[in-house]
This record gives structure tokens, C-alpha cells and sequence, in this order.
């Protein structure tokens, strides 16, 4: 069910690494929790953290990173004891859900974590979705964060591939457009 709860505290509750699964797992398609409070829950080890990692960014597919949660920007933040024990990605993940566009950081994220991007899935709707793909690689060079910004060269790379997927439907549209 959907829920408007913006804010969820669970401060010593004896929360281990499988509540923290679960509370992951319930998150999975919540689009409205932005802070979730675990301070004193110090059962929680890295197995617990992966959970919220993958939570924020599924790292599967382009489509898991996707459609993983852009929303939950907070855990047990500011006050945190444990903090340093959260593995950088999920670090790095509750910062980049802290943007207000939340397309923006689902974006970021791919291509952060999705650096050989894979046009072919793409082919199917020929040459519609490049343009959208640019303007995604120059909406992420102006983006601060910790990963390779050489957009100019993923860019070359996306072209390279849809040209040589579909050498004849480029020739067509170079032709038409003259």
C-alpha cells in the first residue's frame, strides 16, 4: 500500500541485519520515505547495509539501476554513530536521492555504474531514444559526483553502436534530412 510517511524512526529497536533486509525490501517501491532513523540498532553489519545499497541502486541492469528507489535520501543521518561502517556505494546513493529530480539521480546512477552502456536493448525503437540517451550524458556532466565524466567519449561510443547496429537506417536519415 502506498503511504505518504515521509519520515520513519526506529531508534533502538534491536533492528539486525534481517530486519534490516525487510525494511529494504518494504521499501522497494516506496516513493515517499525520505529518512529512515536506525541509530542504536548496532546488530546491523554489512550483510543489513547491502540490502539498503541495493535498494538504491540495483546494479543488475540498467533497468533494476532504474527502478531502484531515488526517493530514501537519509539513514540515521544526521546523527549517525554508524555511518562509517555504510558502504561508500550506499553512501554515495543517499547523496545523489538528496537531488530533487529524481530522473536526474536515476541517471546519474546508470551511468555511474553502467560504464560500457549497452545500446542494443535500445535498437528496437531505432533512432528515437539517442537523442533522449545525449541529452542524458550532457544532464550528468553537470552533475557533481565521483565517477568518470568523460561523457564526450560515452557519447561516441553510444553513436558508434547505433550507427554500426543499423548502418542502412543512418544513411536513410542522413539522405532525408538533405
Amino acid at each position: 500500500p502506498n503511504s505518504n510517511l515521509q519520515e520513519l524512526s526506529v531508534v533502538r529497536n534491536e533492528i539486525d541485519d534481517d530486519g534490516a533486509v525487510a525494511f529494504a525490501s518494504a521499501l522497494a517501491n516506496n516513493c515517499a520515505l525520505k529518512t529512515l532513523d536506525l541509530r542504536s540498532n548496532t546488530s546491523i553489519t554489512n550483510k543489513g547495509w547491502r540490502a539498503f545499497s541495493k535498494l538504491l541502486c540495483d546494479t543488475s541492469s540498467v533497468k533494476a539501476t532504474y527502478l531502484s528507489n531515488h526517493t530514501l535520501s537519509s539513514l540515521s543521518y544526521p546523527v549517525d554513530r554508524h555511518r562509517h561502517r555504510m558502504p561508500s556505494d550506499l553512501v554515495s546513493s543517499l547523496d545523489l536521492n538528496r537531488d530533487r529530480r529524481k530522473t536526474h539521480a536515476a541517471i546519474v546512477k546508470i551511468l555511474k555504474h553502467h560504464v560500457h552502456f549497452d545500446m542494443h536493448p535500445l535498437f528496437e525503437w531505432d533512432f528515437k531514444l539517442l537523442p533522449l540517451f545525449m541529452k542524458w550524458m550532457e544532464a550528468a556532466r553537470d552533475c557533481p559526483t565521483d565517477f568518470d565524466k568523460d561523457i564526450r567519449r560515452r557519447k561516441l561510443s553510444a553513436l558508434y553502436q547505433f550507427i554500426r547496429a543499423m548502418p542502412m537506417m543512418y544513411v536513410e536519415a542522413c539522405t532525408s534530412v538533405i
